[in-house]
């Protein structure tokens, strides 16, 4: 039986202890018109909902604001959402979700990865380009150490602060899977790629969804989030 490491983990994203739990209910539960103000975890579930088995990767990319009450952490932006129409799966699916939200763009390529971007996002970071990025083994099999790995990359750092873009910072209780041999996990290193295709390898090798949101502060910089959501428990 697969066991877990209960343990304190610095993350980097709000409201990240939501995330963090592997989703069992997407699947189960009616798709129905979505509240006022729908929060990122619904968006992730409706969304792997209507995919379907076909698609098992998804990025999420949005323009969210700054919580001055929190920190200035990144608060998901309103969106519409609606229940598909008909019978449609994937792609299809997916649009019809947000056909009445001109801010929302959905599209896949060659990976078959689904993008799903929500406003103008900033994000020049994701293509800073690493030529080597060394993984430790418990941070293989699990995705949001991969990404802390990521972030403390030092051409990471640096463009960072090139682009005067913060790394958000929350404090969550993160269950880390222990190596073991048939669970999905990463390389011990990538190389010669830049952060947005090393995310894309974490949400393809994980089967789940890579959420990258910043917001604008009132100096014009910006702060940054990026985490793994589960779909499901693996």
């Amino acid at each position: 039986m697969k066991g877990v490491l209960i343990v304190i983990v610095l993350t980097m994203f709000a409201n990240g202890s939501q995330l963090l739990q592997p989703q069992t209910d997407s699947a189960n539960q009616p798709l129905t018109l979505s509240s006022t103000k729908p929060d990122m975890a619904y968006i992730i579930r409706r969304v792997h909902s209507a995919l379907g088995p076909t698609h098992r990767a998804v990025r999420l990319y949005f323009h969210g604001f700054c919580d001055v009450n929190d920190g200035n952490a990144v608060q998901f932006p309103h969106i519409n959402v609606l229940p598909p129409e008909g019978n449609e799966e994937g792609i299809p699916a997916v649009l019809e979700m947000f056909r009445n939200d001109k801010s929302v763009m959905v599209s896949t390529d060659s990976s078959k990865i689904v993008r799903i971007t929500i406003g103008n996002v900033y994000k020049p970071v994701l293509d800073t380009r690493l030529s080597s990025i060394k993984l430790t083994n418990v941070a293989q099999y699990n995705p949001n150490l991969a990404i802390d790995a990521l972030e403390s990359a030092a051409p990471v750092q640096a463009a960072r602060r090139l682009y005067r873009m913060h790394q958000e910072s929350q404090m969550v209780i993160e269950a880390i899977a222990p190596p073991l041999r048939g669970e999905p996990h990463l390389p011990a290193s990538m190389r010669n790629l830049t952060v947005d295709q090393a995310l894309d390898s974490i949400a393809e090798r994980f089967h789940g969804a890579v959420v990258y949101g910043e917001c604008e502060n009132g100096d014009k910089s910006h702060t940054v989030g990026i985490r793994y959501a589960w779909f499901r428990s693996h």
